[in-house]
């Protein structure tokens, strides 16, 4: 029907057909009304010009790492400004991976054609009631931050694309973050 659309990933190379037949003329059963509460963690990424793109993560017990394709979400790339999870090498818009206890480490990936301030904002924690304790780690600063429901981080950045700056860690062990804290050389809160 109008206003409906879906994307199609190939894992192999496949050849699609839809034939004419398929094509709702008129009015058409939406195939998704229900209303439903947010169950992931959605964070965004903004820069000086309100600039704004964001990304959705979550825990599922029967969830894979890496691409699944039962929950994950290719990242479309914007001209200006993105940000995704990384699952093995794939840029992710929507991912969903199983936790672990101890610690469940979530790449972060952000590109932007613009230099200067940058801002991750976080929103409400709770639906990932799982970990006690999250965490964004900035490789390239060696910073931790705590992240909070609703916080912002702050960031200065040049032009490019940066696969490998930032992780989100989420654990249950003080023992563990001790550890990743005593890790970085120059470590600040």
């Amino acid at each position: 029907a109008s206003g409906q659309a879906f994307f199609v990933k190939c894992t192999t190379p496949s050849t699609i057909t839809i034939p004419q037949t398929a094509k709702a003329i008129s009015g058409g059963n939406f195939l998704r009304t229900a209303i439903q509460q947010p169950t992931a963690l959605e964070f965004r990424i903004k820069n000086l010009n309100s600039d704004l793109d964001a990304t959705l993560f979550r825990f599922m017990e029967d969830s894979e790492d890496g691409y699944d394709t039962r929950y994950d979400a290719a990242k479309m790339i914007n001209p200006d400004l993105n940000l995704y999870t990384i699952a093995n090498s794939d840029k992710l818009a929507i991912n969903a991976m199983p936790f672990s206890p101890e610690q469940t480490i979530v790449p972060i990936g952000f590109s932007t054609v613009m230099s200067g301030l940058h801002k991750f904002q976080f929103e409400d924690l709770a639906v990932l009631n799982e970990a006690t304790l999250v965490y964004l780690k900035d490789n390239y600063e060696s910073t931790l931050t705590q992240v909070e429901s609703f916080g912002d981080y702050s960031f200065e950045c040049q032009p490019g694309t940066y696969d490998d700056r930032f992780e989100l860690i989420f654990s249950n062990s003080t023992t563990y973050i001790e550890k990743v804290k005593a890790s970085l050389e120059n470590f600040t809160v």
